[in-house]
């Protein structure tokens, strides 16, 4: 079967992941696998495929501000990928991100169309026509198929785009599989590290944990916390400006990307993740393969899925010690007010308190690595597998 893969790049982001690993799943399957991308750079995700170089997408997101624009854009980049889309003979055409899905959708030919919802579109106040509620319900609606990587998201489709239920698959992110090997760098972070593996961006409001974490290290002196992940623009800046005003520049580590995550992990006492809207927290599962105990917001999205799956969503006032992780309530950085100020001061006692909890520690250790098996390529690949033989 010639399966085609569109997708922005192949670098540094969840779905980009996610895309390498089932590339190099079907391939092993004895599939023809081609990467539709308008990257132009080297890949840095391990893929196994042929990569396609799209033209027209390089020109980005600018001329769908207008219906226009939109409609323009859409028409010129469905045009090329349907040309390519018959000269390698696609049977399957599997797009991640809403370009590629809705341009998926339009380049149909005698493809089975797959489209991957990679975050819960509804949280996001998107001001591009792509995200327009009426035009995703009509076009992702003649799709084959839809996956979205959680409940969360499959509901979020269903009550708000109007997408049909029986279309829907909730196919979750799989456990990377590419092997990262242990530096020889010499740790110098203590034994109290907490590390946040994710890009520095509004979405994950590191400004939250900063301010969280300044509370944590007046009991916890030797606290370290350390961010793994690209820290560019203007609220990495804005982060680091919180960092100085609070005299913490010693205490707090920006890393950047490195190619040794799982070299920090093994270093670190606790994971956190503070996201407003965490689609499926890729991190938070290796995090979880490497035992580290983890704690997440309990935010829209898959947070909860991953670490309490038998439970349904809830507006929490108080720490949920969860069966594989801790959930905190919700709490949006920009918002001062007395709810927020009690939640944040709650989060942090919890935290002096974990950091100090060996035993418990130590059973969420070993819970997590039990959650994070149930997430390997080979078990995730076979509900693609499914997918394809529907």
């Amino acid at each position: 079967m010639n399966i085609a893969i569109l997708i922005p790049t192949l670098s540094y982001g969840g779905a980009e992941r996610v895309a390498a690993e089932i590339s190099k799943h079907f391939s092993q399957n004895g599939h023809n696998i081609y990467i539709f991308t308008e990257q132009q750079k080297s890949e840095k995700y391990d893929f196994t495929g042929k990569i396609v170089r799209l033209k027209y997408f390089g020109e980005g997101y600018s001329n769908f501000n207008s219906w226009h624009g939109t409609v323009y854009g859409l028409f010129k980049r469905a045009a090329e990928v349907r040309k390519l889309k018959i000269q390698y003979g696609i049977d399957v055409s599997i797009s991640f991100m809403e370009l590629y899905n809705i341009v998926n959708i339009l380049s149909k030919t005698d493809d089975r169309v797959i489209v991957r919802i990679c975050t819960v579109i509804s949280v996001y106040n998107h001001s591009e026509k792509l995200y327009n509620a009426k035009l995703i319900k009509y076009l992702y609606n003649k799709a084959d198929c839809v996956i979205t990587i959680s409940r969360y998201g499959m509901k979020d489709m269903v009550e708000n785009y109007g997408i049909r239920k029986k279309i829907i698959k909730v196919i979750p992110n799989s456990i990377e599989t590419s092997e990262e090997l242990f530096t020889s760098e010499q740790w110098g972070y203590g034994e109290n590290a907490i590390i946040c593996l994710a890009r520095v961006c509004a979405e994950k409001q590191q400004k939250l944990l900063v301010e969280i974490f300044a509370e944590i290290k007046h009991q916890i002196r030797d606290a370290r916390l350390i961010f793994v992940g690209n820290a560019e623009g203007k609220y990495a800046a804005s982060v680091q400006e919180i960092i100085d005003k609070l005299g913490m520049a010693e205490s707090v580590v920006f890393k950047g990307h490195v190619n040794n995550v799982k070299y920090y992990l093994n270093h670190s006492k606790l994971y956190v993740l503070f996201s407003k809207v965490e689609g499926f927290g890729n991190a938070t599962i290796e995090a979880l393969s490497m035992g580290v105990p983890v704690m997440c917001m309990d935010s829209p999205g898959a947070s909860r899925e991953i670490l309490a799956p038998h439970t349904k969503a809830k507006n929490l006032n108080e720490i949920d010690y969860a069966q594989y992780g801790i959930l905190v309530p919700y709490v949006d950085e920009t918002v001062n007010n007395q709810i927020a100020i009690e939640r944040k001061k709650l989060i942090s006692r919890s935290i002096i308190e974990i950091l100090n909890n060996e035993k418990l520690l130590t059973e969420y250790s070993g819970k997590g690595k039990e959650r994070a098996s149930m997430f390997d390529i080979n078990r995730i690949g076979k509900m693609w597998d499914q997918v394809l033989g529907e």
